[in-house]
């Protein structure tokens, strides 16, 4: 049996396909603070039908937030991205949507210094089409991706950060070392990986409201 203490407590339900119609009203009971559910994926493709549904029965149950994550391949330029996206949220969506870097090789075909002006274009596209945007990746994927720990800039610095850090504690304690980036401050931070909630796997996160 899995106790979830925190009230700050986020579920990312991607892996969801029309479970039972008891699989939302589990999630209410265990306390979950927000949803996060992916929207694009690397291939492209927007999965829009299974997002809105979703986003209904956490509403009609009351779970206060929503979230989307995006992954990044760099064949698609923020003009192809950033308007689906727009089109694909629901009308009342207000929560953020997280731009993933993940460290796959055949998501990046860019040189290596081009790749943070593609994530800074990416924020301000996406920006402009007025949605709330934050960067999703751990401290491996971002080095892999960009290089080094330590690449950033101030446009990323300025968006909120959500990290990857399976370690299964509920707390920044470990940013100092699994930092990375310009960041200062998380945001949020996936701390469990494959956990069987309600049913279905999931990754947990915790983060500060």
């Amino acid at each position: 049996i899995i106790v979830l203490a925190s009230a700050n407590l986020a579920i990312d339900i991607t892996g969801w396909k029309e479970p039972g119609v008891g699989y939302f009203p589990c999630l209410g009971r265990r306390n979950m603070a927000k949803t996060i559910m992916r929207l694009w994926d690397s291939n492209g493709k927007l999965d829009n039908a299974n997002f809105l549904m979703a986003f209904i029965e956490c509403k009609n149950l009351k779970i206060k937030e929503f979230d989307a994550r995006v992954i990044l391949n760099d064949k698609f330029t923020p003009q192809d991205i950033c308007p689906a996206v727009a089109a694909g949220l629901p009308i009342t969506f207000n929560g953020t949507v997280w731009l993933q870097v993940a460290g796959q090789s055949t998501l990046w075909n860019r040189p290596i210094d081009q790749r943070i002006s593609y994530v800074e274009n990416m924020v301000k596209t996406c920006q402009n089409h007025g949605f709330k945007v934050g960067i999703y990746s751990s401290v491996e994927d971002w080095t892999i991706v960009m290089g080094s720990q330590v690449v950033g800039s101030n446009i990323l610095k300025a968006v909120p950060l959500w990290y990857d850090n399976s370690n299964g504690s509920q707390d920044f304690d470990d940013f100092e070392s699994a930092r990375f980036g310009t960041w200062e401050t998380p945001s949020m931070k996936k701390y469990k990986s494959d956990e069987n909630v309600c049913g279905f796997t999931n990754s947990l996160n915790y983060y500060e409201a």
